[in-house]
């Protein structure tokens, strides 16, 4: 299992920076308070040994962070045309500390799942099989054999001339 050092040394530096921040200004705008919940949210997630979620949770917020769609300090912010250093260089220094993790975590949340690959699949067979069937089988070999057929026309055709009883 991973250490979360990373996260956890970037994690203290912002809860640094909100403390400093509710202690010199107490008023808060709306950016501050979802940065302050989404700190907690990540605190959580790393307390109960969730690092996949605190990981992901912690590079949202500070990508959100880096454009100040949410913000960690209300008194200070140093930036850069309308990104905040800060949050961009802890950003920049978790991903190269995470690269590989935060790229299986991105294939897992948002990657396509193998058995919605194979009904893409069948659908695209059956849509082509559908298209196909009225042609003779001389125009399928003919598609078949040419370069431009996609794999998905070519297993239609297989079918349907299995289908026919014909030969290959």
């Amino acid at each position: 299992m991973r250490k979360a050092k990373p996260e956890i040394l970037i994690v203290t530096i912002l809860w640094i920076i909100v403390i400093i921040s509710i202690a010199r200004n107490p008023q808060f705008r709306a950016q501050f308070i979802f940065g302050l919940i989404s700190l907690i949210s990540i605190s959580v997630a790393l307390i109960v040994r969730k690092k996949d979620l605190s990981l992901g949770i912690l590079a949202f917020s500070l990508l959100l962070s880096t454009f100040d769609a949410v913000k960690f300090s209300e008194t200070f912010s140093v930036h850069f045309g309308f990104i905040s250093l800060i949050p961009f260089t802890l950003l920049l220094i978790l991903v190269f500390s995470r690269f590989s993790e935060l790229m299986i975590l991105k294939d897992n949340w948002f990657g396509e799942d193998a058995t919605e690959i194979q009904k893409a699949r069948v659908n695209k067979i059956d849509f082509f099989k559908r298209e196909f069937r009225k042609l003779s089988s001389e125009e399928l070999l003919k598609k078949m054999n040419h370069d431009n057929t996609v794999e998905e026309a070519k297993a239609a055709i297989k079918e349907i001339l299995t289908e026919r009883n014909e030969k290959l």
